[in-house]
């Protein structure tokens, strides 16, 4: 079977209409959407940390004084009690998380017309091109378009290179080209300017800036500029005035364009500067080169291959599509993907375009082990140590707590406090518990014990948050109270609506794969004898079961509550299954079962209506072995739940209005195709164990990480494996 080239393409005949038509650039730090558009080039430019707002102080100072009193209310069944004192004295709605933002957007223009109402990159007929392609490589992450306009062949080519930190522009045309370059910005800037490099007259740049320096005390975002440079390597006249650059007489055009804000400690505007005179010195042809080689030292690490048909192929780029995602926007040194990985269009975007986690953030990193990107992981732990410092102030100040603890957002500042006052998330003690399970993950899949002794101190701080919160329930378990289930609602008896509980079958299922993880961890230390190691070894023996209900479902909750939204996107209670691995087929058969029924419940409510719910869906029942399954959500999530540039979406909450944009869905579908066709959770290495009929005929998984520090080259065929070759990552 022969790997072919448009399963590595994502290609249009059209320029791009709207955000979610657009083509993803980046580099894990810089990102830009490009258009593609008939009468110059339109990209939208984001920057990883340009958030509305500094690092705040959001912790309710009462919070910890009333812990005892909704602890009490909470067991007696006092529901609406708990969530009144839980809403006055422990969340701070008024004080709520900053978000992220765009950076602005560049144009380069031809033939330099004059706006009129905006119309110059609306969607547009033009009889006179003929052509047009406008394609993402993903196997070389390069963009191109080409067409031909009044007997003139125009194409244009774009990357965004890591090693160099720049976005890189050429354009060409079988005739001389007049443009002119804008940078602006919807939501305005301090200043548009053009200057000359220091070094030559000959070097104009276009600076867009704007924030300020931030100062304790004060309320403003993150100074940020955006410098862009044009050159034309094979003669004719760049010249600047006023707000813009200008090009005259020029068949070949290159621009590079650099993008920052101060959140590194930098001088954005100088940063850019530097970068932009090296990429000068370089030259676009070396810059290329190097950007390819850096990217295909991770992007050709994993080869996938399934028999040739329209809905396989389609799978298969959603795969690449994936893997070229994550690479684009979590590089080590930078922040880890948000909700929109880099690529923001909206200055309020939904949810902020931050970093949710109780399941979003985490389900972003799913596929990044085994798909042989764990470098790519490594922003997420960065992210982590800036929380540790300021999730150990959360659990003293409002739990009165050692250890650390973090609710169900954060952003790029460590923020770990509860945030809003929606009382189905926000009280939610996990955020933290989960979040570390990557490191003990990352750990498990690259044996890397300098990593572990690096970051073990995340992983006991979580853990003895634990050792002082846990408090015993009725029944004489040690659970999490107060808590909820991630965003879900239960109908109490007496038909009032409840969301806070204690020891949520979530909940216990993380603090089982954190502690035993703790403990593997401290074991290849060295130290599996501390006070805390033994501890954790005690409180493990008093975590509540998971109980299965009167229908033959997974309870959710400790008691057999009626669910007030039956579909529910969230399915908090089979973390056991995935991505956890506490539930397994042959270890614990009954909660398997009941598993099956839990999910058949949710899908007959209308569950999985969103992209990121619907990937879950995947992962849940590969690990049940049910490949048909798998293989029809999967189905459902790429072509009802993406859009035409294959990015996630998330169905309007009202129902009536756009879609959005989530990525978490595009890593979760990744993540899941591996799961259908490899899993090494546990002793037993699973090969095809959920690989659908479509599927069977033939086909290869190659270079598949799985846990223990191997890499798996996997043929099949009549849907058995044919060859497994197992070597060292």
């Amino acid at each position: 079977m022969s790997e072919r080239k448009t399963l590595h393409e994502i290609r249009f005949d059209h320029p791009a209409s709207s955000f979610t038509e657009a083509l993803p650039l980046g580099n894990g730090s810089l990102g830009g959407m490009v258009y593609g558009d008939i009468r110059g080039e339109h990209i939208l430019l984001n920057q990883e940390s340009l958030w509305s707002s500094p690092a705040r102080d959001r912790i309710n100072p009462d919070g910890k004084a009333y812990l005892p009193k909704i602890r009490q209310d909470v067991f007696a069944g006092n529901i609406q009690k708990a969530e009144q004192e839980i809403y006055e004295h422990f969340l701070n709605p008024a004080v709520r998380l900053g978000h992220y933002e765009p950076l602005g957007w560049l144009d380069i223009i031809l033939d330099r017309p004059i706006p009129h109402h905006s119309i110059l990159f609306k969607p547009k007929e033009y009889p006179d091109v003929s052509g047009y392609t406008r394609c993402l490589d993903l196997a070389d992450a390069l963009y191109s378009c080409s067409y031909s306009r009044n007997d003139v062949h125009y194409q244009r080519e774009a990357f965004i290179s890591y090693p160099d930190q720049v976005l890189a522009v050429r354009l060409t045309s079988d005739q001389p080209m007049s443009l002119r370059v804008e940078l602006t910005r919807e939501d305005g800037c301090d200043s548009v300017r053009t200057g000359t490099c220091d070094d030559t007259d000959s070097l104009y740049w276009l600076a867009m800036c704007g924030g300020a320096h931030q100062d304790p005390g004060t309320d403003t975002k993150p100074a940020f500029a955006a410098v862009v440079t044009i050159l034309a390597p094979n003669g004719g006249e760049i010249t600047a005035g006023g707000n813009y650059l200008f090009a005259e007489n020029c068949r070949t055009l290159v621009l590079f364009l650099s993008g920052r804000t101060d959140y590194y400690g930098e001088e954005p505007v100088q940063w850019c500067l530097t970068r932009l005179q090296a990429a000068v010195r370089k030259g676009y042809a070396a810059i290329r080169e190097a950007h390819l080689a850096d990217y295909h030292a991770l992007y050709q690490r994993v080869q996938l291959g399934l028999p040739e048909s329209e809905d396989n192929d389609l799978a298969v780029r959603y795969f690449n599509y994936g893997r070229y995602l994550m690479i684009a926007s979590s590089r080590p040194g930078g922040l880890p993907a948000n909700l929109q990985g880099l690529w923001n269009t909206d200055f309020h975007p939904a949810w902020g375009s931050g970093y949710t986690i109780n399941v979003n953030l985490q389900m972003n990193y799913w596929p990044a082990e085994a798909a042989g990107l764990s470098e790519c992981h490594l922003p997420l732990f960065d992210l982590l140590k800036k929380m540790l410092p300021r999730g150990k102030d959360a659990a003293r100040r409002l739990y009165g707590c050692r250890g650390a603890v973090a609710f169900h957002n954060t952003d790029i500042y460590g923020d770990c406090a509860p945030n809003e006052s929606w009382m189905p998330a926000s009280g939610w003690p996990m955020g933290f518990a989960w979040s570390a399970l990557h490191i003990i993950e990352h750990y498990r899949y690259t044996g890397d014990l300098a990593f572990a002794k690096e970051y073990a101190e995340i992983v006991e701080e979580v853990s003895r948050f634990f050792v002082d919160f846990l408090i015993e329930d009725p029944d004489g378990y040690l659970v999490t109270c107060p808590s909820t289930s991630p965003e879900n609602t239960y109908l109490l008896p007496n038909g009032e609506m409840g969301c806070v509980c204690y020891g949520p079958a979530m909940d216990v299922q993380i603090l089982r794969e954190l502690f035993g993880g703790l403990l593997e961890m401290e074991t290849a230390l060295g130290r599996d004898d501390t006070e805390l190691a033994i501890q954790i070894r005690e409180i493990t023996k008093k975590l509540p079961p998971d109980r299965i209900g009167s229908r033959g479902q997974l309870l959710e909750w400790q008691k057999e509550y009626a669910e007030w939204e039956p579909g529910h996107r969230h399915i908090s209670h089979l973390f056991g299954l995935y991505p956890g691995s506490s539930i397994r087929p042959e270890e614990t058969p009954a909660l398997v079962e009941a598993a099956k029924v839990t999910l058949s419940e949710r899908l007959a409510g209308g569950g999985g209506q969103t992209g990121w719910s619907r990937a879950w869906l995947i992962n849940l029942y590969a690990r049940l072995c049910d490949g048909e399954a798998a293989w029809d959500h999967l189905q459902h999530l790429i072509k009802d739940l993406s859009a035409e540039n294959l990015f996630d979406l998330h169905p309007s909450l009202g129902g009536d209005g756009p879609s959005v944009f989530q990525i978490d869905g595009n890593f979760g579908g990744t993540a899941g195709i591996l799961e259908m066709l490899i899993q090494s959770q546990g002793a037993e290495l699973k090969l095809l164990p959920a690989i659908p009929e479509a599927w069977k005929s033939e086909g290869y998984l190659h270079g598949v990480r799985i846990r223990g520090g191997k890499a798996v080259d996997l043929d099949w065929k009549d849907g058995r494996a044919v060859l497994s070759y197992s070597h060292q990552a």
